[in-house]
């Protein structure tokens, strides 16, 4: 797929990438240069993991 990059250095990531990874607005991405070419990694944050761990709920507070 190709993109064209706007005067304000934007590209538009195609629809079909962004479903395909789940990718959503406000998140973040990482631009990674591998010798001739350029790679996209999304970002993952603490947020994006809540509620993928549970615990037990026996805890003790001191």
């Amino acid at each position: 797929m190709i993109a064209t990059i706007t005067t304000k250095g934007q590209i538009t990531i195609p629809v079909s990438i962004r479903k395909a990874y789940g990718l959503h607005p406000n998140d973040r991405v990482d631009f990674i240069a591998e010798g001739d070419r350029i790679v996209l990694l999304p970002v993952k944050t603490l947020r994006d993991y809540r509620g993928s761990v549970t615990g037990s709920g026996n805890f003790l507070l001191r």
